[in-house]
């Protein structure tokens, strides 16, 4: 067993392999043989140090992966030796073999693949707290999703055209765009060669939009709010 740990923040050359052994199951735990692991962009704000690091221990990377349990504790009750698994977690995922609460880990259905749980779990969360946590998302609506083409936009995608709203997608290139249509967007913008704010009025006849997610940030943001009508949510 072993894991890729960090001793300090920097570049790739900072990711060593160790070895390790496992201490005795606490009664809510469960030990996982790692199947995939998911690789994802946070994973390099940890390493560079953009993030805060353990103050005395080393950085294991990783926020997702997919395994099979190997052993349980005395009070797991939800789960079994042989289970297929995946869990959303930041860091420590980065390994052969984890240990980890029963909570924060799900079953993985017959029919998805591990390297398909490794790759959606923490997209396919964000996903579903953007659409029905953060702001409810119905037929009626109609939604600016900015970077549609990336790994939480393609999911959004899907999920917002089974919901049924009306949905509007921007991407940064005319092939992006292409993709986020394929994967359920109504209409696409591409923001490299036109004004997304002048489309999404034209779109919606200067109604504007009843919510818009933004995870670019600093160079949507303030058309983001404009493209917005009256009480909607950014």
């Amino acid at each position: 067993m072993y894991s890729i740990v960090a001793r300090k923040p920097g570049d790739t050359s900072v990711l060593k392999k160790k070895e390790f052994v496992i201490e005795n199951l606490k009664a809510n735990e469960v030990f996982i043989k790692h199947h995939s692991i998911g690789v994802n962009f946070i994973d390099i704000y940890f390493r560079k140090g953009l993030y805060p690091w353990p103050k005395d221990t080393g950085l294991v990377l990783g926020s997702e992966a997919s395994g099979i349990i190997q052993e349980v504790g005395a009070n797991v009750k939800n789960f079994k030796t042989g289970d297929r698994i995946t869990y959303a977690q930041a860091n420590n995922a980065y390994a052969s073999h984890r240990v980890i609460d029963e909570s924060l880990i799900v079953k993985i259905p017959d029919n998805v693949t591990f390297e398909q749980a490794a790759s959606s779990t923490l997209k396919g969360l964000t996903v579903k707290y953007l659409l029905h946590d953060s702001f409810k998302i119905k037929p009626s609506h109609t939604a600016l999703f900015h970077a549609a083409a990336g790994g939480v936009g393609l999911i959004a995608g899907q999920w917002l055209k089974e919901i049924g709203a009306n949905t509007i997608g921007t991407a940064g290139t005319q092939e992006k765009c292409n993709l986020a249509k394929r994967y359920g967007f109504s209409e696409v913008i591409n923001y490299s060669d036109k004004n997304f704010l002048v489309e999404v009025n034209l779109l919606t006849k200067n109604v504007g939009v009843d919510v818009v997610y933004d995870s670019v940030g600093k160079d949507t943001m303030p058309d983001s709010f404009k493209a917005l009508k009256k009480h909607g949510s950014c």
